[in-house]
């Protein structure tokens, strides 16, 4: 059984050669490695290149720049077999990430198999837990695609994390999901593919063992810890897409658009926090934002706005997105950005 490996690049001359080792001395060696460099201005075209020379299981796709999206996207129609492996190109897998996933899949059949995922940050090394037990998850739509994006008891956790990394899947589920995939999109774009692919697959197996993990490093300033001037964009993008796949797809659970409403609405509050990061943020610049979340109404006839289980910090950011006035909105403008002026102090 041959898996297939998608590893996008763009700009990681520092840790490119380190990942593509990791996949290399895999235990699992019955490897296509489909490396995509995706119009580079570093070394990492050149370090590709090395690699695709010294190992004939690398295949190395240069291509004109155009996002991460567009990168994956390509290493996945390039590939030629039916279960595929996503690693980016600044993290790590150990040695037998690939192996303990196949076993998975030979053993019990699974649509998708999860590994464990450690997080490196400041050299140091910390699991992500899962909500889920490991092992084989049965009645995985029955019991579990109803909660699988938003526990509606705690809204602040996802039973799964929504990463192309760190999972085997079928590529079937990718390729017939692609179409909700907007290649414009820089956040949100896992959700994109890994929601529709939960809502469509039977089985799932999740391994927990910390010896085979993904290792999946954190950097300040990346698109998920630093400012993002184009998260509203890609989030409107990004839940139209969710909304549609829930219209678009039967027998799926009677909560789902539900759950897709709860993480839109956690999704403003984030982008509105994202907005305060940035380092010439006018008080203007938040009433704007929120006048286009207003303007837009995705969910216009939904109760959801007001959820339970939120910290107090987000519920007040919530409700003034929706029910604030140029008070309330300069009063909470205030708070966060004197809470991340501090933080950087710190740092």
């Amino acid at each position: 059984m041959q898996i297939s490996v998608v590893v996008p690049v763009y700009n990681e001359e520092e840790y490119l050669t380190e990942c593509l080792n990791s996949i290399l001395n895999q235990t699992y060696s019955d490897l296509e490695i489909i490396v995509v460099d995706d119009g580079s201005t570093d070394q990492s075209g050149e370090i590709c290149e090395q690699f695709q020379a010294r190992d004939n299981r690398v295949k190395v796709i240069h291509k004109k720049n155009g996002g991460l999206i567009s990168a994956w996207k390509c290493g996945v129609n390039n590939s030629k077999n039916d279960y595929i492996c996503f690693v980016d190109s600044d993290d790590l897998i150990q040695k037998n990430h690939i192996r303990d996933m196949v076993k998975a899949v030979k053993k019990y059949n699974a649509d998708l198999v999860l590994s464990a995922v450690n997080k490196i940050s400041d050299d140091k090394i910390s699991p992500f837990i899962y909500t889920l037990k490991s092992g084989f998850i049965q009645d995985y739509r029955e019991k579990f695609l109803p909660k699988i994006l938003t526990d509606l008891d705690k809204v602040s956790e996802r039973n799964l994390p929504p990463n192309r990394w760190g999972k085997l899947i079928q590529k079937k589920h990718i390729i017939n999901n692609l179409k909700y995939v907007d290649n414009r999109v820089v956040y949100g774009e896992d959700l994109s593919i890994m929601f529709p692919i939960f809502c469509d697959i039977n089985s799932i197996y999740i391994i927990e063992e910390d010896n085979n993990s993904y290792l999946y490093r954190y950097r300040e300033g990346t698109m998920v810890s630093g400012y993002d001037k184009t998260r509203w964009s890609s989030i409107k993008l990004v839940y139209s897409n969710l909304k549609k796949v829930v219209e678009d797809k039967k027998n799926l659970p009677n909560n789902m658009m539900n759950q897709v409403e709860i993480d839109y609405f956690k999704a403003l509050i984030d982008c509105y926090k994202n907005q305060i990061r940035s380092s010439n943020v006018r008080y203007k610049d938040t009433e704007i934002l929120i006048q286009k979340m207003k303007e837009f109404q995705l969910f216009a006839n939904s109760k959801s706005s007001n959820l339970e289980g939120l910290s107090h910090k987000d519920s007040m950011i919530l409700w003034n997105i929706f029910h604030g006035n140029g008070l309330t909105n300069w009063f909470i403008f205030k708070l966060i950005e004197v809470r991340y002026n501090a933080q950087k102090k710190r740092k």
